[in-house]
């Protein structure tokens, strides 16, 4: 393995990373180098490198200037393009025409041009001009030349695919825009159904990509529902990165729309995706972006109502680190103030395309300006009915149970049952139906002590609808938990009072889990539920189920508090039993009762609960959308940390089923900063090494090595407190039991704390290309550490194979890292050592499986005899029948024939 010079370190580093700014950077670096160097065509590769990383990594108007020299090579030597090059420099004039439009800097004459020598060098090299008509239509379309605008996309539609063309998916969306532009959304929709049935190679973006352009389409041709799923998934998608800002207008434009028809919640949905996302604004790689923004996020803001308009909003609106146009920042807007800087930015916006060099129809700009601002609204959505799904879940909610849809007063009038409000079928059926429930009554009017005194006619303890609201205030007002308040209430009621405060205080307990409370009653339903909880707590989960069911079904006092504890019974009766459709079935009505009463923590705390069981059943889009929709209810508040994080953790592990590390990782990241600063350490340390492994699988090497070298500084932390506890023990303790749950404790705080060091110093290592001399530096520091741990005699019982054994396998490892430092010769000296030092343990596997490691080293740097020479002695120390079929026999062997067939020697 020859060493890096300057060049190739550049050139190794940018090609394993992601596309991204740091990619970019260093493929700038490179072509520069190579330039000054003379290697043309290593500099040519490196400014084709830089072109696609600048185009795929948010920076497309930069890939202008390495393209102008790439251009200028091909045209000057075209002997060095070869057929990769060629289509890469095909692939480039396609970013290249899609800057003329997007830019209205460029002039109408320079984008003319620019279309010219695409065709030209299109038609020079035999690609097809398939990909320069579309580019061409949108150009025209642009500019309001419509008859050349159709022209050009009738030639599209009649050129056949090539080796160059767009993915299969991306380029038959181009059907769908086509519609789209001239408003023809059935048209739209079923060139959308087409696109979407197509096989064939697609790009990362899809179908997502399409899934977004298909939203408002579906919407207008009454297909509501396929557009609600395809926001979801398409959501989550762009949700990853800024790279994917250009999609999201689609979003708060499709939540603005069926916001205004119906669907009040989306607007509330829109409102937090819009302040999410807003700190991307200042990466916006072209103003066409800033435009779609800011238009839909205004089309948004004014679907709201008047009584709306002093609303806060949570944000800073980030004008002034805007590109290509800026305007004043706004912090904490009202809503009505936000909604008119959005639109003046989005005039700006408007008129800047407006004004490009040598417009022809300044009109067309115009035009399309006014229908951003100003779309067709969108017919009523029929009603959902008195209960919203917000479970995430894609299948149309269908309540068990009917909802009184009266004000609270007119609802007095009518018994609990309410029988003339029950179809006939239900009349007929043998099982009497659920008593039907109103999500309005005098609970919404209460003070504390009225909920209190009121929750106490069905029994202590009993959580009826009292209770819970009693709860909810007790969360958001916390000068109800003092102990004033307690003190004055009547006796009767401070114990129920004490219960709640206690239930609050629960919710920063790590190791609490779900409980299932008893709570005896004289309302014949909340005794039902009594009952039904009895049997749970015995693991008959079928009689409580049926409990619980009949307790539905009987008149009471307090319909609706029953039904609540009922299905939390029959969700849990229903999980254990193992019927995973009829536990989520119960927790999405619980969960959707819980938001239609204002219930934020039990709403969100359900959401995790839904989420798991939507990851037990495969179902990852829609855990992420239930585990999402728990988050953006404790948006802003600090208590419930337990829920927050078990959110944060069942949407990480979504998210990776989905193949979104990144943000898989983003989560879990979060998850252990909760963690650690509620003193759930051991945990932390957890969830930062599988964080650290997500950004690896990323390629993101900073986050990883900041991660690990996080979990090294808490392992530090939690080594010291378990060698506290170890010592006053074994001095202390005369309980055997402790004595060894002590140790037990110990030697697992030992093994993550040996596995943190080594698990930082594996990826400081293996990052791309030469690695720096501090980084270096930094990994010698932490396998020094690694090293004092496994040398120190008080851990050597706690250690597999002791002290020494754990020395000569550092040995080893530190050859690894050496090896991959570039530092050969020290790496084969520590791994000889290593050797050395499993001959003395008489460890015979370890021992060959060293000089099996020492034979590859050799073997790369081709010293081939001396390969042959130590792995045909890591043969034989293992030719004793009792070896037959190890593994590391096998390799070597395999890697000798290898060396054998190539003749090398």
């Amino acid at each position: 393995m020859a060493e890096l010079d300057d060049l190739d370190d550049l050139m190794v580093r940018a090609d394993s990373l992601p596309w991204g700014k740091t990619s970019s950077s260093l493929w700038a670096q490179a072509a520069k180098l190579a330039e000054e160097r003379g290697d043309i065509p290593k500099a040519l590769r490196a400014y084709i490198s830089l072109c696609d990383s600048y185009a795929m990594g948010g920076q497309i108007t930069r890939s202008i200037a390495p393209f102008i020299w790439v251009d200028n090579l091909y045209r000057t030597r075209p002997e060095l393009f070869g057929e990769d090059e060629l289509k890469s420099l095909s692939w480039i004039y396609k970013y290249i025409a899609r800057i003329s439009s997007i830019l209205p800097s460029i002039s109408y004459e320079q984008s003319l041009n620019i279309f010219a020598q695409m065709r030209s060098f299109y038609l020079a090299n035999g690609f097809s001009l398939r990909d320069y008509h579309i580019r061409r239509y949108r150009f025209w379309l642009q500019m309001g030349e419509t008859e050349k605008a159709e022209e050009s996309y009738q030639k599209w539609y009649s050129v056949s695919r090539s080796e160059v063309s767009d993915c299969v998916q991306c380029d038959s969306s181009n059907e769908v825009k086509y519609a789209l532009a001239q408003e023809k959304w059935e048209e739209a929709a079923a060139a959308g159904d087409r696109a979407l049935t197509l096989e064939g190679q697609n790009c990362s973006l899809q179908p997502e990509q399409l899934l977004g352009i298909l939203m408002e389409p579906w919407l207008r041709v009454g297909r509501d529902r396929e557009a609600w799923a395809a926001h979801k998934r398409a959501y989550r998608y762009c949700q990853q990165s800024p790279l994917y800002l250009e999609f999201l207008h689609l979003h708060l434009r499709y939540l603005a729309l069926s916001g205004a028809a119906g669907r009040r919640e989306r607007l509330e949905r829109g409102l937090r995706i819009l302040i999410r996302h807003l700190p991307w604004w200042k990466e916006a790689e072209d103003p066409t972006i800033l435009l779609n923004l800011s238009s839909a996020s205004y089309l948004l803001l004014s679907a709201f109502s008047k009584e709306d308009e002093n609303r806060v909003i949570p944000a800073v609106l980030p004008g002034e680190d805007l590109p290509w146009k800026a305007c004043e920042n706004l912090t904490n807007p009202t809503l009505g103030q936000a909604r008119e800087w959005f639109e003046d930015f989005a005039t700006k916006l408007g008129n800047f395309f407006a004004s490009r060099p040598g417009l022809p129809h300044r009109e067309a700009a115009e035009k399309h300006f006014q229908k951003l601002m100003h779309p067709q609204p969108v017919p009523p959505l029929e009603p959902e009915g008195p209960l919203s799904d917000v479970s995430g879940i894609d299948s149309i909610f269908i309540p068990s149970f009917k909802v009184f849809t009266q004000e609270p007063q007119e609802i007095q009038e009518h018994s609990s049952v309410n029988q003339d409000s029950l179809t006939e079928s239900q009349e007929e059926e043998d099982t009497p139906p659920r008593i039907p429930i109103s999500l309005h009554g005098d609970w919404d009017e209460m003070n504390l002590k009225q909920l209190l005194r009121r929750s106490l006619d069905f029994g202590k303890d009993v959580y009826s609808i009292y209770r819970l609201k009693a709860d909810q205030l007790m969360l958001m007002d916390e000068s109800l938990l003092k102990d004033s308040v307690g003190e004055e209430l009547p006796e009767d009621l401070r114990s129920t009072w004490e219960e709640s405060r206690k239930y609050i205080s629960r919710l920063g307990n790590f190791n609490d889990e779900n409980e299932i409370i008893v709570a005896q009653s004289s309302d014949p339903a909340y005794s039902l539920i009594a009952k039904s909880r009895a049997a749970y707590k015995e693991k008959d989960y079928f009689t409580a189920a049926q409990l619980a069911d009949e307790a539905t079904r009987t008149q009471g006092g307090e319909p609706l508090g029953v039904l609540i504890s009922a299905l939390q019974t029959l969700m849990f009766s229903a999980y254990q039993a193992g019927y995973m459709n009829e536990a989520l079935d119960a927790g999405r009505e619980r969960l959707n009762l819980f938001a239609a009463l204002n219930l934020k923590y039990l709403q969100a705390a359900t959401a995790s609960i839904v989420a798991q069981l939507l990851l037990r059943q495969r179902r990852p889009l829609e855990a992420a959308e239930a585990a999402q929709n728990g988050l953006d209810i404790l948006e802003g508040i600090e208590k419930a940390p337990v829920i927050k994080m078990r959110l944060l953790e069942v949407f990480s592990k979504a998210s990776k089923e989905l193949g979104q590390a990144e943000v898989a990782a983003d989560h879990l990241r979060a998850s252990a900063k909760i963690l650690e600063e509620y003193g759930q350490i051991e945990k932390a340390i957890d969830s930062l090494r599988t964080t650290g492994k997500l950004y690896l699988e990323e390629h993101n090497f900073l986050r990883s090595i900041e991660a690990h070298l996080h979990s090294v500084a808490l392992s530090r932390q939690e080594m010291t407190r378990h060698i506290e506890n170890l010592y006053q023990t074994n001095l202390l303790e005369s309980d055997e039991e402790k004595i060894e749950k002590t140790k037990a404790e110990y030697k697992k705080a030992l093994e993550a704390r040996i596995s943190c060091l080594f698990e930082a110093s594996y990826v400081i290592v293996h990052q791309p290309g030469r690695i720096e001399p501090a980084d270096i530096a930094q990994m010698e520091d932490l396998m020094q550490e690694l090293l004092d741990e496994v040398s120190d005699q008080l851990n050597d019982p706690y250690l597999p194979g002791g002290c020494e054994w754990q020395k000569a396998d550092w040995l080893s490892d530190m050859a690894s890292m050496k090896w991959n430092c570039f530092e050969q010769e020290s790496a084969i000296n520590y791994q000889m050592e290593a050797i050395e030092s499993f001959q003395r343990l008489e460890d015979t596997i370890a021992q060959a499986r060293c000089l099996f490691l020492l034979g590859q080293m050799y073997r790369i740097q081709e010293k081939i005899s001396k390969a042959k020479e130590v792995l045909e002695q890591s043969v034989a120390l293992l030719q004793d029948p009792k070896y037959a079929g190890n593994t590391i026999r096998a390799d070597a062997l395999q890697l000798l024939r290898e060396l054998e067939e190539t003749g090398e020697n």
